[in-house]
């Protein structure tokens, strides 16, 4: 197997607006604010991943994580990327990405991941060990209790059958 070399990286700012107030850790919350790191391999393999620190919960504010962001694309130049699994983590936890915030680190190891996976042929799942199985997709209820039934039977009207339910504060 050929070695992978990341020959060039972008950091892409988004913000999306959410249909409606959606409110996280007692704030609430209009839009989405974040970072996607894309990574090219020197064999044309493009992996993505997102950095995006929620106010209030991450340890980290979006300036700070845009700070550590622009020196792991500096650290990601020319990187040989690592084919397994067992060595891609002691790569990661001996590297400097261990000492970025926690979704820095996140972005960082999802490229590095899904370039791995995909320069085997395999999904990032069974790269990573895991059992691959059609695993079905959560729709999210939140709300009033009223507003939660009436979600829970349109959304089920429509074949969801898996729901997530945060409770508690």
């Amino acid at each position: 197997m050929q070695p992978l070399t990341v020959v060039r990286s972008l950091i892409i700012p988004y913000t999306f607006d959410f249909q409606g107030p959606f409110t996280f850790a007692g704030q609430i919350l209009n839009q989405r604010t974040g970072y996607i790191l894309e990574v090219i391999a020197s064999n044309g393999l493009k992996a993505q991943g997102e950095i995006a620190p929620l106010p209030g919960v991450s340890a980290e504010t979006l300036k700070k994580a845009h700070h550590d962001l622009v020196e792991a694309q500096s650290l990601l130049k020319d990187l040989t990327v690592v084919l397994d699994k067992d060595g891609l983590v002691a790569f990661l936890r001996g590297s400097a990405f261990a000492g970025f915030f926690p979704s820095v680190r996140f972005g960082v190891e999802s490229v590095l991941f899904t370039l791995a996976a995909q320069a085997r042929a395999v999904s990032l799942a069974e790269f990573l060990g895991g059992v691959l199985e059609d695993v079905p997709t959560a729709a999210l209820l939140q709300g009033q209790h009223e507003q939660i039934l009436v979600d829970a039977r349109d959304l089920s009207g429509h074949g969801c059958q898996v729901f997530k339910l945060k409770v508690g504060s």
